[in-house]
C-alpha cells in the first residue's frame, strides 16, 4: 500500500486537534499520510493507522516502537480526547489475541466481531 504524504488538515480540519493532543501526551510530531480512507501517522516512537467513517474512529493499528514508556496510553488518551469532543465513537479492529489486556484495561470491549473492540462510554 502506497500512502500519500499530505497535511492532515487538507483532508479533515478537524484532524487538527488530534496531531495536537497526540503533540502534547506523546510530545513528537512525525509524518501524516493518507491514501483512500486510511490514515498513518508515524514518529519514531510509533505509528498508527486509522480510518473515519460514519462519526466512527477505527484504530486499525498501533505499533509502539519503545514499548514499556506509556506511548500506547497516550495515543489513545489524545484519540479519546479527540473523539469525546467531537462526539465520535471509537473502535479498534483487528486486535491480537496479545493485546486484548491493553485493550480491556483501556475501557474497551469485545464485539460481535472477531478482533473488534469498542470503547465503552
Amino acid at each position: 500500500m502506497q500512502f500519500e504524504t499530505k497535511a492532515i488538515y487538507e483532508v479533515f480540519p478537524e484532524f487538527r486537534n488530534l496531531v495536537k493532543y497526540l503533540n502534547e501526551e506523546i510530545g513528537e510530531l512525525g509524518a501524516v499520510e493518507k491514501v483512500d480512507d486510511i490514515f498513518q501517522i508515524e514518529t519514531d516512537s510509533f505509528r498508527i493507522q486509522y480510518g473515519f467513517e460514519d462519526d466512527v474512529f477505527d484504530i486499525q493499528a498501533i505499533k509502539v516502537f519503545q514499548e514499556g514508556r506509556g506511548i500506547g496510553r497516550g495515543i489513545l488518551t489524545a484519540i479519546h480526547q479527540f473523539c469525546e469532543e467531537n462526539e465520535y465513537a471509537v473502535i479498534a479492529s483487528d486486535v491480537e489475541d496479545t493485546a486484548r489486556g491493553f485493550w480491556e484495561e483501556l475501557g474497551y470491549q469485545e464485539g460481535s466481531v472477531v478482533g473488534e473492540f469498542f470503547k465503552i462510554a
